[in-house]
């Protein structure tokens, strides 16, 4: 029996896995694993899972709606990238649809050191399952610029995080499947 793994994990995605780790000692994290308990489909420990769940505790926003899938031949850093290789029409974006930020990188100079690249932030992008306000299920990650160096035009296609206040954010538990 052929069964999808969960969508938390690498293994769900339909397309190419990219791993970029974060370099940053002061990079800001969002989040918090409360349990990740799985189903394992033998006795290897290290083996294929069956089920199972991520538990975090982390602030949600709503996605914009915006269609910001990078254009695969030019290759930025910032974006949206759902975990498919099918197209998807820009009308599917619009549907419920939140981010989860996980982390977020310093500021860097660039062009020399006269020019600063926007603080970007970084995390996973859900839409709800089961009808369950706190359940969801991962659809890609994202990374944004954000903070005080945004371009007007970065302002512009990535308003999420405009008003995220590092001192005081909700949080809530959120279920991933």
């Amino acid at each position: 029996m052929l069964r999808e793994a969960p969508s938390w994990s690498w293994a769900s995605v339909k397309g190419q896995i990219f791993f970029r780790r974060i370099y940053d000692d002061q990079a800001l994290r969002f989040v918090t694993l409360l349990d990740a308990p799985t189903t394992l489909a033998g006795e290897d420990p290290m083996g294929q899972v069956t089920g199972g769940h991520v538990r975090l505790f982390g602030h949600m926003c709503r996605h914009s709606g915006k269609d910001r899938r990078p254009d695969p031949t030019n290759r930025t850093w910032t974006g949206d990238w759902y975990d498919t290789e099918v197209y998807q029409p820009p009308e599917l974006l619009q549907r419920d649809r939140y981010l989860l930020p996980f982390v977020s990188e310093t500021p860097l100079l660039i062009n020399d050191e006269t020019e600063w690249r926007a603080r970007s932030i970084r995390g996973i992008i859900l839409e709800s399952a089961l009808g369950d306000s706190n359940t969801y299920k991962r659809l890609g990650t994202f990374a944004h610029p954000w903070g005080q160096h945004r371009t007007p035009k970065e302002v512009f296609l990535y308003p999420e995080f405009a008003d995220f206040d590092l001192c005081d954010f909700e949080r809530q538990i959120i279920t991933i499947i």
